[in-house]
Parts: C-alpha cells; structure tokens; sequence
C-alpha cells in the first residue's frame, strides 16, 4: 500500500505515519514540497497518521488566522491492502489541523493497452 500525503497549508507540517508496530516513517511537507508518496507498506494493518505543523505559531492564514494547536493527534485511516494508494489531505477543519484519506483508492496500475489512467 502507499500513502500519498499533501499538504494544502502554507506552513511546513510534520507527518508520522504508522502502519505496525515495526513498520513506521516520517515525512516533512513544506511550502516548496507539498506532497510526499510513502514507499510501498507491506503490511495490512490499520493505518495511523498524525500530523504536527512545525512552527505553529509563526502558521498565520489570511487576516492573521491562526491554526489551533498546530496537531492532529493520531488519526486512523483504516484498513487497506497491499495493492492500494490513497491521498492523504492535510488541511483544517474548524480552524484546527485535519487529516483526511480520499475514500477511493488511487489507480496504482496502467490499463492492459499501457496507457496511463487518470482518477
């Protein structure tokens, strides 16, 4: 399986992501890279995200808005397989940090002609 994490903030977040106990990784999104693809998890194990802004109280939105506390806390994105890609939207819900997976997966194979497909 593989997660695909954007980050639709202007500030640098901080993604952990989990998905056994022996089977972890972390990833930095930024302003001039937001997005990350992990590499392929081979387990089937519900999957744990949590994400943290890293400088929170310099994440200021439009009129000064400022992002809560800066952390989602650990979020479950359920169960999936080992043949599957999901995009991972980190963005706010409620003026707080969210986590939120796309309930499709994501096409990670090309159709029987070879041409990509596009979701």
């Amino acid at each position: 399986m593989q997660l695909n994490f954007i980050n639709t903030l202007p500030c640098d977040v901080n993604v952990n992501y989990y998905a056994a106990a022996d089977e972890n990784g972390t990833a930095q999104l930024n302003t001039t890279s937001r997005t990350y693809a992990t590499p392929f998890l081979t387990t089937v194990d519900d999957i744990i995200v949590e994400a943290a802004l890293v400088e929170p109280a310099l994440c200021k939105l439009g009129g000064g808005f400022d992002v809560g506390s800066g952390s989602t806390g650990l979020v479950s994105l359920g169960y999936a397989n080992e043949t599957q890609g999901y995009s991972v939207l980190i963005t706010l819900r409620d003026g707080q940090l969210a986590v939120t997976r796309l309930l499709d997966p994501e096409q990670l194979t090309k159709s029987d002609i070879g041409k990509p497909l596009l979701g």
